[in-house]
């Protein structure tokens, strides 16, 4: 996962910098097997997102859209 974010960072800081919360330098949390996404904004959210999608398809990982929150 720290490999695939950091390329993620690469790919979308421009994209999601804007969303981040005030007063934080991330924009989302690891732990064990879940990721808890936040951004203060949907555009911020949906780029994120995409970004993520894209690269974890080549680390052959997917969404478990099941277990997704809003």
């Amino acid at each position: 996962m720290t490999v695939m974010f950091h390329d993620v960072h690469l790919y979308s800081r421009e994209k999601t910098a804007d969303g981040r919360l005030s007063g934080t330098n991330f924009s989302e949390i690891l732990y064990a097997d879940d990721t808890a996404l936040i951004t203060d904004n949907q555009k911020s959210m949906t780029a994120l997102l995409q970004t993520i999608e894209k690269h974890s398809n080549y680390f052959c990982l997917n969404f478990n859209k099941k277990n997704a929150h809003s």
